[in-house]
Formats: C-alpha cells, structure tokens, sequence
C-alpha cells in the first residue's frame, strides 16, 4: 500500500486460463488471494461488452443486439442524409464504423457462425 492504491474487491475478477486439460486440474480452486483480498474464480468474464472464458473461447456480447442497433441508425441515417453536410455524415458514418469495430481484436479466431451474426 505504499501508493495509497486499494483494490476495489466489488469491481475485480479473477479467471484462470489454460488448455482444457489443465483447467480440470485447477478446477477445485476456488478463490485466489490478491492483495490479501480473496476474490472468486469465475469460468467467464465480461469485460466491455466482451466475454472472455476460461479456454479462451470469445463471443461479442450481445452480438445479437449490435447488428440490430447499426442498421437502426444506418435506417435513421438514410431518412435525414438530405439534411446533413457530407463532413458529417461522413462523421456518422465513421462512427457506425467503431461501433462494427469495437473490439475486433478480441474476436480474432472466434467461430465463423459468431462473426456471422455480426
């Protein structure tokens, strides 16, 4: 605690990663001990809108929403194009964009069916 930093137990987790195989023989750990705080071991986290598991095994969260949410704006979009500058549509664009973007590193070798609802 020399730099007056705690952590906040509420807001942390704590996942073991490995191969199937090994994860078995870790599976009666239960809790692991971080700054004299015992925080549970979870089988998956959230983190940002992404669920990591254990095997490392990735899905979007709510992949199902996101497609329905851009083509919702992409629809809104196209009903006031007439009454926007191309700058910013091109800028309302652009952010349609990062949102299909959003962590697309993470979904690096997920299943083809996953990246096909997105």
């Amino acid at each position: 605690m020399e730099n007056h930093l705690q952590l906040n137990v509420d807001k942390s987790d704590v996942m073991i990663l490995s191969i199937s195989a090994q994860l078995r023989s870790a599976a009666a750990i239960t809790t692991v001990d971080v700054a004299d705080s015992p925080l549970p071991v979870a089988s998956q986290i959230k983190s940002l809108g992404v669920i990591i598991d254990s095997c490392l095994l990735r899905q979007a969260g709510g992949s199902r929403r996101l497609p329905r949410r851009v083509t919702i704006i992409i629809h809104a979009l196209r009903h006031v194009r007439k009454l926007l500058t191309d700058e910013t549509a091109r800028a309302v664009a652009c952010s349609i964009a990062v949102r299909l973007d959003y962590c697309n590193a993470v979904l690096y070798g997920v299943p083809a069916t996953t990246l096909n609802k997105l």
